[in-house]
């Protein structure tokens, strides 16, 4: 990383895959599904991604790149 400028940022991974990455609640009773659902909004999303985006948003202050989730919930990176 250092060579070409990059930073790596090391962040612990209990429960990124039970939160949701919208509203930031919970999902205690998710196993071993597939698919991560919101009990609070609905929100319906791959665990893996859902996942990723709950990392990232928990870690958005330390980058200069910010995600902005439009009322759609279409995500978009805005500097």
């Amino acid at each position: 990383m250092g060579r070409t400028g990059g930073r790596m940022i090391e962040c612990t991974e209990p429960y990124t895959s039970k939160t949701c990455s919208r509203c930031g609640r919970i999902n205690y009773t998710i196993m071993k599904q597939k698919m991560f659902q919101c009990p609070h909004r609905n929100n319906v999303l791959d665990r893996d991604v859902n996942a990723a985006r709950s990392i990232y948003l928990m870690n958005e202050n330390l980058l200069a790149w910010t995600l902005r989730v439009h009322q759609s919930g279409v995500p978009t990176l805005r500097c």
